[in-house]
């Protein structure tokens, strides 16, 4: 056989088939998103940490101190009902007056409230007691240096002297002081519910009385020897006082003569106490 010389090479471009029109070809454009095609999908996600795994122990220590904590926090919320409960039980009023440990005394109104004024915290003074004499008082004069004359005899018998005139041989229900004489001696005795002392001068003042009173009072059963040196302090009976619906009397009673006969000379000034 006679050998074929070699073909030449196809210069038509590859992808063209022969004996047909040739195809234009142009490149391939990737799809576009929201086109009708899916996204490819981008890479897978990545866990999230908040930072390096804890270690066992670490755990187990955190565990611990939640666990404490709970129990504190459940102590204190039983502590706390219980003081709440006790508090009520303590507030709570008893029956016919204010509650035990709650102040009786009010704030101040609020403005423009008609209510009623507040309570001040400080306690009043107690009143003095009936009878009671002030030696800071003041005291008004009743009269001055009346003179008065007192015989006496011997025989047992009294002069009772009354102060709030002043008037002497007056009945013993109304003597507020009493003259008496044995064959040994004058003196002088207060009669119930009169107190008496030695004034410190003759220009004594009721409220030099009254401190006297309070520091060196006379019993009323001492008998008081008649001198010229004598002089007295007398406040007169409060309840005999009341009884008349006078007013107490404080007297400066001084004895000025004594006779041979046993006739006193005495002059007395009296103030009254103020109600």
């Amino acid at each position: 056989m006679t050998a074929q010389p070699p073909e030449a090479p196809s210069t038509q471009p590859s992808g063209l088939r022969t004996g047909s029109a040739p195809t234009q070809q142009f490149p391939a454009v990737p799809p576009q998103h929201g086109a009708g095609r899916a996204a490819p999908p981008g890479p897978p996600d990545r866990p999230v940490t908040s930072g390096p795994s804890a270690k066992p122990g670490s755990n187990l220590l955190a565990l611990g101190v939640a666990v404490v904590a709970l129990v504190v926090a459940l102590a204190s919320g039983v502590l706390a009902l219980y003081a709440v409960g006790k508090s009520g039980t303590a507030t709570q009023p008893a029956a016919g007056g204010p509650a035990r440990g709650v102040a009786t005394t009010t704030g101040p109104a609020p403005a423009g409230g008609g209510g009623p004024p507040a309570a001040t915290d400080a306690a009043p003074a107690a009143p003095a007691s009936p009878g009671q004499l002030d030696p800071h008082a003041n005291y008004t004069v009743k009269y001055q240096g009346k003179q008065l004359t007192l015989h006496v005899s011997c025989n047992g018998y009294a002069n009772y002297i009354d102060l709030d005139e002043p008037r002497v041989n007056v009945d013993s229900n109304k003597a507020d002081l009493q003259l008496y004489c044995t064959s040994q001696e004058e003196y002088f005795q207060l009669p119930a519910g009169v107190r008496g002392a030695d004034a410190p001068s003759a220009t004594a003042t009721p409220n030099d009385c009254v401190d006297a009173m309070q520091r060196a009072a006379l019993n009323d059963q001492s008998h008081i020897p008649v001198t010229t040196q004598v002089v007295l302090c007398l406040a007169t009976s409060y309840g005999d006082a009341t009884t008349q619906g006078i007013k107490q009397k404080i007297a400066v009673l001084q004895v000025q003569q004594l006779a041979k006969d046993g006739t006193v000379t005495a002059v007395v000034s009296a103030w009254e106490v103020p109600s």
